[in-house]
């Protein structure tokens, strides 16, 4: 039998000085690793933004008045879900007064581009509005419910005023489709087609706050641009999930702070990262820092109301990492904006991709239904600027000798919508037209859709079609019926015993027991 041999004191402690040096070493390794992997995004988690007081409320109209809005917190610094800098930028405003949070979006449309809005219901929610270009306001404001519940908020619109809202309770992990907001949104598209603008106010009561909001209160939220071509989801935080509500920016509700004003946070054609920050309301000296991983730090003073400063647009080239912007007041004590994001772009092919909206884009649908012998008639003139000259729709559905079976008169309604549903008769297997006409007062043609489609013979083409082939009354071997046996429930192949509360004492698949024990 071997026995082990006992070390000499002397062997020991040589043994544990060379563990102990071989342990610091690995640690002053990781150490100057760690240090080396600093990176001054470090203990950022999402942005924070100052939002002053509103001396005057701005009037909810959906149009953006510089005036209304100039002594408000505006912010063009969009990232897309992977927090890189969005290609396609919109300006977020915010301010606040006692009873009411402000936000308004301004967002430019491309030369030639109009905004998607295929959803254009608005008395009913509508999460189909997602898929057009759409916007969402994720708020949570610390309030709980009429049940007690800690809630935050969700609210998706399009620029037709077509809503999808939400209330989340997420200590339970529950959302509310069902509750409703109640905020009017006003919305717009600029007289020269170049900006889509919209505008809210979003009353605490709606919120379940029941104080006045307050100064020094923080707010989280996300505001997020959804668009339709190429589909992209950017968002002032780049938080990649927005239901995650600890990845919402900060917003610090203040009576004495200025209005921010932060924008140019990259130069595309010269490929390069930055900032121009201003501010307005009363002046006073505030103090702007910019850092990099690239290695770049810079800092300065400005004063509020005294023009663009900041690092500029192009205060360093894309790469790896990530840039830093903080703006204070001039002592550094006051934090008033905390800004991060990666050192490069998100998708640039929205900048090359070509738009030719027209106005005249008619989407007239026709739909066979083989079974039960109807075509729907589905038809969207949003875009198709010479709809008011059509005074009636003609639907109509022709067999292949030309012989009508079907027809309709129908209507454009006042979101530009027409619809219909055209029953056939019992029509034998062929080939047939849908037709859809659109006549002026006069009964002159103005526009016109022709949608042929085939109906199979239904009985040559399936020999199950209409009979009782395949059909029978009774399970097939080796399946038996369900059994019951006290609390056993038998099926083939498998039984159950329940215990108590309704839980499983066992389960057994082919008379093996799947359970150690009974269900709790």
């Amino acid at each position: 039998m071997l026995r082990a041999r006992k070390l000499p004191s002397r062997i020991l402690i040589m043994q544990q000085l060379a563990a102990r040096k071989t342990f610091a070493a690995i640690i002053l390794g990781l150490t100057a690793a760690s240090a080396s992997a600093a990176s001054v995004h470090d203990g950022y988690h999402a942005p924070m933004f100052t939002v002053p007081f509103a001396k005057a409320s701005p009037k909810i109209d959906g149009v953006i008045d510089n005036a209304e809005w100039k002594d408000a917190l505006s912010v063009a610094a969009l990232q897309t879900t992977e927090g890189l800098l969005s290609t396609r930028q919109a300006t977020v405003f915010m301010s606040w007064d006692a009873d009411n949070i402000y936000l308004a979006l301004r967002s430019p449309l491309r030369p030639g581009e109009k905004v998607m809005q295929a959803v254009r219901q608005t008395d009913r929610d509508n999460v189909k509005a997602v898929f057009d270009d759409s916007y969402e306001i994720w708020l949570n404001a610390d309030t709980r419910s009429p049940d007690g519940e800690i809630v935050f908020f969700q609210y998706l619109g399009n620029s037709a005023g077509a809503k999808y809202d939400v209330m989340f309770e997420p200590t339970v992990g529950n959302s509310r489709p069902g509750w409703t907001s109640h905020w009017k949104p006003a919305n717009r598209i600029t007289p020269d087609g170049k900006f889509w603008e919209c505008e809210v106010a979003i009353p605490r009561q709606s919120i379940y706050r029941n104080e006045p909001f307050a100064d020094g209160q923080t707010l989280r939220g996300l505001i997020v641009r959804n668009f339709k071509r190429p589909w992209e989801q950017n968002n002032l935080g780049g938080a990649g999930s927005f239901s995650a509500s600890d990845s919402h920016c900060r917003f610090v509700l203040s009576k004495t702070a200025p209005a921010m004003h932060f924008s140019d946070v990259g130069d595309l054609k010269k490929d390069t990262v930055g900032a121009t920050i201003a501010a307005g309301g009363a002046s006073q000296p505030l103090h702007w820092s910019f850092a990099s991983d690239s290695g770049i730090n810079t800092q300065g003073d400005f004063i509020a109301n005294d023009g663009p400063a900041g690092p500029g647009p192009a205060a360093d080239k894309i790469g790896d990492g990530y840039y830093r912007i903080h703006v204070t007041a001039a002592d550094g004590g006051t934090p008033l904006l905390d800004w991060s994001s990666r050192r490069t772009f998100g998708d640039r092919s929205a900048t090359t991709q070509p738009i030719h909206d027209t106005d005249d884009r008619a989407e007239l649908n026709l739909v066979f239904n083989p079974v039960f012998n109807f075509v729907r008639v589905d038809g969207d003139l949003i875009n198709y600027a010479a709809r008011g000259t059509i005074n009636r729709f003609a639907a109509t559905v022709v067999d292949s000798a030309g012989q009508e079976l079907a027809t309709q008169e129908l209507h454009l309604d006042d979101l530009a919508y027409v619809h219909g549903l055209l029953k056939l008769p019992n029509c034998p297997g062929g080939s047939y037209t849908a037709r859809m006409v659109g006549y002026d007062a006069s009964g002159h043609e103005v526009l016109r859709k022709e949608t042929p489609f085939t109906k199979k013979d239904l009985k040559a083409e399936f020999p199950w079609w209409d009979n009782n082939v395949g059909r029978i009354d009774r399970v097939i071997a080796p399946w038996t019926p369900v059994q019951q046996s006290g609390p056993a429930t038998d099926v083939w192949g498998r039984k159950m015993s329940t215990g108590a509360a309704g839980l499983p004492a066992q389960v057994s698949s082919q008379n093996t027991d799947l359970l150690t024990g009974p269900a709790t």
